[in-house]
């Protein structure tokens, strides 16, 4: 798996997470994601743990949704998922806002630097 897995003397495998939290304010995302770089190149960890939508504001306040703001979170999150590779971790896992048969859907995913991107459970907004 590469990062830090190793088994056990019991048989069992055992694997390195980084969790992380972000800022909701956007200003703060990039500092935020250095941070996070930082620390998985350091700790090589097998898989980073990254928040609920983690690269937008927290826009799901109310009974509606701003169409707007929800395809501007698409589209960071699109870019920052194409930065995973800058991750010295060979999966990350989190969910991010995506548009599917007209629905807004939070969607979890994991990701691998081996095979890319898989959702794995949606919720909807």
């Amino acid at each position: 798996m590469g990062g830090q897995s190793d088994t056990g003397r019991d048989g069992l495998m055992t694997m390195k997470l980084s969790i992380c939290e972000f800022p909701d304010e956007v200003a703060r995302k990039a500092q935020a994601w250095d941070g996070v770089v930082k620390h998985a190149a350091g700790e090589r960890a097998d898989v980073v743990v990254l928040p609920e939508m983690p690269f937008c504001e927290w826009i799901f306040v109310g009974d509606a949704v701003d169409v707007g703001q929800w395809r501007d979170a698409v589209a960071r999150h699109d870019e920052m998922i194409g930065r995973f590779d800058e991750l010295a971790s060979p999966w990350v896992m989190s969910s991010r806002p995506v548009e599917h048969e007209g629905r807004r859907l939070n969607e979890a995913f994991l990701w691998s630097k081996a095979s890319g991107y898989r959702a794995i459970r949606h919720k909807w907004y």
